[in-house]
């Protein structure tokens, strides 16, 4: 009774200490995940309060430096000297403008897309300036959005761009033959619906486009050939030239083309396999009819066989010897034994 006690005793203690060791764990898992978690949130507040600020810095950078270029303009120490320049132009850039999948996901709306909110953060950079530029990175095509490999993207995308505040956009990038010379059509019509210039593919002046200025319709803008955009703006006459290192689709056509190469070789193999095979064929064909000749002449004018080889045919035959082995004992050609083995003679 004594041992019963002590042992449940014994297991009530063990009990207690493993549910208090769990206990433990667990709080401390807890604890390690609340501090973690208060990690996270100060990590981004700091972040957050640094890119507020250093917006803010950027912001301040910019109106010192367009305050300083328009006085030393206006009051240039150019000893002396009476010309004096009062024209200015703030022009903003931008980089790539691209649209991924998340994003076009994250602008669904029920009765379309809405981009808006993602330009809200550069708007007030660009919206001051005389003239915001940016490379459009994507394409706008009827049919299926794709931000990845192939990029073609809402319309009202396009439309967050313009009212963010670009004016102006290169299309000279790697994306923008994703859907051939008929997808970059369509783009370049979606884009001027949206009164957004272009530059940097080849292109004619627009007659229709009452914002075109008699003095940019100049000879380069008139060759076909020049993939710029001259405007003017405040007076002065400003250039834009868009370039890229290459087209994405480059590497499909080079791959069609391989494939092309390597079919068309291909099938000259195979015909010359079959060329061989046929010859080969005619070969043993032609051999086959000169065997067939050669055995109907032997058949049709047999050599005479005297009664002495069939006797000594027959004899050695009777030893157990083949017709190869009684031609090495005897003067006889295998063809005579197979005649006399065979009884083809008179």
């Amino acid at each position: 009774m004594r041992n019963r006690r002590n042992t449940r005793k014994r297991n009530v203690v063990l009990d207690t200490i493993t549910n208090r060791n769990f206990i433990i764990i667990v709080s401390i898992l807890l604890a390690v995940i609340i501090v973690a978690e208060g990690v996270i949130q100060i990590r981004k507040y700091q972040d957050r309060k640094l890119l507020a600020k250093q917006a803010e810095e950027l912001e301040k950078q910019t109106g010192e430096i367009f305050t300083a270029i328009e006085n030393n303009l206006t009051n240039p120490s150019n000893n002396g000297e009476t010309t004096v320049i009062t024209r200015t132009a703030r022009i903003s850039a931008v980089g790539d403008i691209l649209c991924q999948m998340d994003m076009i996901d994250d602008a669904k709306i029920d009765d379309g897309y809405d981009f808006s909110h993602m330009f809200t953060g550069i708007s007030k950079f660009v919206k001051n300036s005389d003239l915001a530029i940016g490379t459009l990175e994507t394409n706008f095509i009827d049919g299926k959005y794709s931000g990845v490999g192939k990029y073609n993207s809402p319309v009202e995308f396009l439309k967050a761009v313009k009212d963010s505040g670009i004016g102006l956009v290169s299309l000279a990038h790697n994306h923008v033959l994703d859907y051939g010379t008929q997808g970059l059509e369509t783009t370049i019509s979606k884009i001027k619906e949206q009164n957004v210039e272009i530059t940097g593919i080849k292109n004619k002046v627009d007659e229709s486009n009452e914002s075109t200025l008699d003095e940019e319709k100049t000879k380069e803008q008139e060759n076909s050939n020049f993939t710029g955009n001259i405007k003017e703006i405040n007076g002065i006459k400003v250039a834009f030239l868009g370039y890229t290192y290459g087209l994405s689709n480059e590497n499909e056509e080079l791959k069609y083309k391989l494939k092309t190469i390597d079919d068309y070789y291909q099938c000259e193999i195979e015909k010359l396999v079959k060329r061989l095979e046929d010859e080969k064929l005619d070969e043993i064909k032609k051999l086959k009819s000169e065997i067939n000749f050669l055995k109907s002449r032997a058949l049709i004018n047999p050599k005479k066989i005297t009664n002495k080889q069939v006797n000594e045919v027959t004899e050695l035959r009777a030893l157990g010897l083949s017709y190869r082995k009684i031609a090495d004992k005897t003067s006889l050609g295998t063809t005579t034994i197979c005649r006399i083995i065979n009884g083809e003679y008179e």
